[in-house]
C-alpha cells in the first residue's frame, strides 16, 4: 500500500502491517481523524490495521473508539512505554504532541524526539505529522514556528510527510472563536498584517 511521499520518496508499508495513531484519543472520538483513518486501512479496506495509542487503554475514550481500532497503551511522555506500542507499526499518524494553548508547550518538542527515536528504532517507515502551515513566513507565533520544528526533529530521523494546514473546521467552533462566530464576527490569533 502506497502511504504517500517524503521528499521524493515513494513509501510502501508491507501488507498486515499496523497503522498506529498517536491523536489524542478525545479527539479522536470524534469522527475525524478515526473515522478517515478508518476509511482507508479499515477492516475490509486494507491489510493494515489502525491502531490507537493512548496512556490509558482501559480508560473511557479508548473504549469509546469505533470498531476496528485496536488499543495498545503508550505514552510519549515516557520513552520507554513506546518501543512495545510501535512494535510491528509501519506508518504513524501524529495529530498533536500538545494541548491548544496561549503558546507554545515545551513538551511538544520534547514528546517529538521521544517519538522520533522509538519510531526510528521500531523501523517505521513513515510518519504524517499535523502540523501548521506558514512555513518561513516569520508571523511569529509560537505554536506555529515549534509545529515547524516538530517537522523537523521527526524528518531527522526518518521519512516524514507534514500536512500544512492552515485552519481546520473544528476552530471556528472552538471555546475562543465560537461565541463571536454566534455573535456574527470572527475573531482569529494571527495578526491581519501577516
Amino acid at each position: 500500500m502506497r502511504l504517500g511521499w517524503a521528499g521524493r520518496r515513494r513509501q510502501d508499508c508491507k501488507r498486515g502491517s499496523r497503522l498506529i495513531s498517536t491523536c489524542p484519543l478525545p479527539a479522536c472520538r470524534r469522527p475525524h481523524p478515526a473515522q478517515g483513518l478508518l476509511q482507508v486501512v479499515g477492516p475490509g479496506r486494507s491489510a493494515h490495521r489502525l491502531v490507537a495509542m493512548t496512556r490509558d487503554p482501559s480508560g473511557a475514550a479508548a473504549r469509546s473508539l469505533p470498531p476496528g481500532v485496536q488499543v495498545v497503551g503508550g505514552d510519549l511522555d515516557d520513552p520507554r512505554s513506546l518501543q512495545p506500542a510501535l512494535a510491528g507499526v509501519s506508518a504513524v499518524y501524529c495529530h498533536a504532541l500538545s494541548k491548544d494553548g496561549a503558546t507554545a508547550d515545551p513538551q511538544e518538542l520534547v514528546r517529538a524526539r521521544h517519538l522520533a527515536a522509538a519510531a526510528r528504532d521500531a523501523g517505521v517507515q513513515l510518519v504524517l505529522y499535523n502540523s501548521s502551515g506558514g512555513r518561513g513566513c516569520g508571523y511569529g507565533i509560537s505554536q506555529m514556528e515549534q509545529k515547524h520544528q516538530v517537522e523537523d526533529v521527526l524528518a531527522a530521523a526518518l521519512p516524514t510527510v507534514a500536512l500544512q494546514a492552515t485552519l481546520f473546521m473544528e476552530e471556528l467552533w472552538k471555546r475562543y472563536t465560537r461565541p463571536g462566530i454566534l455573535a456574527g464576527t470572527f475573531t482569529w490569533s494571527t495578526p491581519s498584517d501577516k
